[in-house]
C-alpha cells in the first residue's frame, strides 16, 4: 500500500497519559468512563473526537486514553483534551499528550533521496501484517528478510558516506596491494584490504572498517555504522531464535504499552529496523510476547509500543512480555535513550463501593442503564467492572460530570481546605 493511500484510511490518533492526584483514583476513572460516553455520545456541532479507551496503568502515569478523529483534524483532539481538563481538572496532577503521525511523510520533509526507499521497505514490511495462515506468514516473512538485508547497502542504512579517491587506486583494492600513497588517503598506515564480491564491493578494513565502491566512474568511501550494523545482526539471531519457539495453546492475556525515546540521529533508521522486528514478533512463540503496535509519536517520547503476550498464567504472560521489553533493549540499546514501561490492567470495584460512590455523588445507589436494568446488577458477581457505567443512561452520566465540575467552585474549595485544616489539627494532637 503506497503511503498516501494508508494515510487516507487511518483516523488522527492521540494518547493521552493522565497522572491523577493519589486520593482521587477510582472517582477518576468512574468520571473519566463517564466523560468518555458523554464525549462520545455529544452532538456533532460539539465538534468533540472520538474518546475510544480509557486504560488503567501501573508506572509513572495512573492512565493512558486512545482517542481519535477523522482524517487529520488535531483541533477535535486538542478540544476534547480541554473537555476533559475542564471536567475532571481538579483530579488531575499532569497530562501528556503524544500525537501519532507517520514518521515516513515527516522524514520526506529532511531527505527526499533516501525517503522513497525506505518507504519501499515498510511497505513491504506491512504487507507481512496482513497474511492470516502462519506458514505462508513465516515464509514471507523470511523472503522480505532476505530482501530487506541484500538492500541494506543501496538503502545505505549501515554506512555514511565519507569522501572519494582518486579512481588509480582501483587496480590495487581490487589484488589487495596497498602503496604509501593510498594508506595516506585513508590517513592511517594500519591498513590492509580484502574483497568480498563483485555486489559487496570493496571492503579495506584498519583501524576502522571502510567500504570502497565504484559509482559513477568514482571510488566513493563509507565508512560502517557499527552499532546499526550489529543491531541488524542481533535481528537476524532473533529471527532464528523466534522460530524454534513457534508453536503455542496459551489462555491468559496481558497487555502492556512502551513508551520510548530515540537518539535523534537514529530516528528513521531505527524506525525501520523496529517495523522489521515487530514483523518477527507477529509470529507466536512460547518464549516472545508479540507486538500489537509501533506508533511513532510527537511528544516528550518518539515511539510508543503496544506489546501482548499470551501464558497459561498471569505470571507466564508477564514473563514473555518482560522477556520481550529486555530483548528489545538488548537489541537496539545503542539507538534509545530511555524506555517507560506501562501495564495496562482493569481497574474494579464491589457492588458496594459503587453503590456508596452513587449515593456520594447522585443522592441514589444504583443508575439506569441503557435499555433495561440499573447499575450496579443483581449479578451474583460482586466485583464490577467500571467500564460497565459506559452503559448507563445518559443523564446520570451528565449529573456525575456536574458533580465533578463543582470542585472547581470556591464553596468545594473552602470545604477542601476546611476538611485538611482539620486534619492537620487532629494529627497535631496525637503529636503532643
Amino acid at each position: 500500500m503506497e503511503t498516501k493511500e494508508r494515510e487516507a484510511k487511518e483516523n488522527k490518533k492521540a494518547y493521552v497519559l493522565i497522572k491523577v492526584k493519589p486520593k482521587y483514583t477510582e472517582e477518576f476513572c468512574i468520571m473519566m468512563v463517564a466523560c468518555k460516553e458523554a464525549c462520545n455520545r455529544a452532538p456533532v456541532s460539539e465538534n468533540l473526537a472520538e474518546i475510544e479507551k480509557v486504560l488503567s496503568v501501573l508506572g509513572p502515569f495512573d492512565f493512558l486514553l486512545v482517542l481519535s478523529s477523522e482524517g487529520k483534524n488535531e483541533e477535535k483532539i486538542n478540544k476534547t483534551v480541554s473537555k476533559i481538563r475542564e471536567i475532571l481538572g481538579s483530579y488531575i496532577n499532569e497530562t501528556i499528550t503524544l500525537t501519532k503521525f507517520d514518521i515516513m511523510s515527516a522524514y520526506k520533509k529532511i531527505d527526499k533521496e533516501k525517503y522513497e526507499q525506505y518507504d519501499k521497505v515498510l511497505n513491504k514490511l506491512d504487507e507481512i501484517k496482513k497474511l492470516e495462515n502462519n506458514e505462508i506468514r513465516k515464509k514471507d516473512m523470511n523472503k522480505a528478510f532476505d530482501d530487506f538485508e541484500e538492500r541494506l547497502e543501496e538503502y545505505k542504512l549501515l554506512e555514511e558516506y565519507l569522501f572519494n579517491i582518486d579512481a588509480k587506486f582501483e587496480a590495487e583494492l581490487n589484488n589487495g596491494s596497498v602503496s604509501e600513497d593510498l594508506k595516506d588517503e585513508f590517513k592511517t598506515k594500519e591498513f590492509s584490504v580484502t574483497k568480498e564480491n563483485e555486489n559487496k564491493g570493496m571492503i579495506a578494513p584498519g583501524e576502522k572498517t571502510y567500504i570502497v565502491r565504484k559509482e559513477d566512474e568514482k571510488l566513493k568511501v563509507y565508512r560502517e555504522r557499527g552499532d546499526l550494523g550489529s543491531t541488524f545482526n542481533d535481528l537476524k539471531c532473533f529471527k532464528d531464535l523466534i522460530e524454534k519457539e513457534a508453536k503455542n495453546n496459551d489462555k491468559t492475556e496481558t497487555e502492556v504499552s512502551v513508551l520510548m525515546r530515540i537518539k535523534t540521529k537514529y530516528i528513521a533508521e531505527y524506525y525501520i529496523l523496529m517495523k522489521l522486528f515487530e514483523a518477527l514478533c507477529g509470529s507466536e512463540s512460547r518464549k516472545f510476547a508479540k507486538i500489537k503496535d509501533v506508533l511513532p509519536v510527537f511528544g516528550p517520547y518518539d515511539f510508543l509500543w503496544r506489546i501482548r503476550a499470551k501464558g497459561e498464567s498471569e505470571e507466564e504472560s508477564n514473563n514473555k512480555i518482560n522477556g520481550t521489553i529486555l530483548k528489545i533493549r538488548e537489541i537496539f540499546n545503542s539507538c534509545i535513550d530511555e524506555t517507560v514501561t506501562l501495564m495496562e490492567f482493569e481497574l474494579t470495584m464491589t457492588k458496594e463501593e459503587l453503590k456508596n460512590f452513587f449515593k456520594k455523588f447522585l443522592g441514589v445507589e444504583t443508575i439506569a442503564k441503557k435499555g433495561v436494568g440499573q447499575i450496579p446488577d443483581e449479578s451474583n458477581n460482586n466485583k464490577i467492572s467500571l467500564k460497565k457505567i459506559s452503559n448507563a443512561e445518559i443523564t446520570p452520566l451528565k449529573n456525575l460530570l456536574k458533580e465533578a465540575k463543582k470542585s472547581f467552585e470556591p464553596e468545594y474549595l473552602k470545604k477542601e481546605i476546611d476538611n485538611l485544616t482539620e486534619r492537620i489539627e487532629e494529627l497535631e494532637k496525637k503529636m503532643r
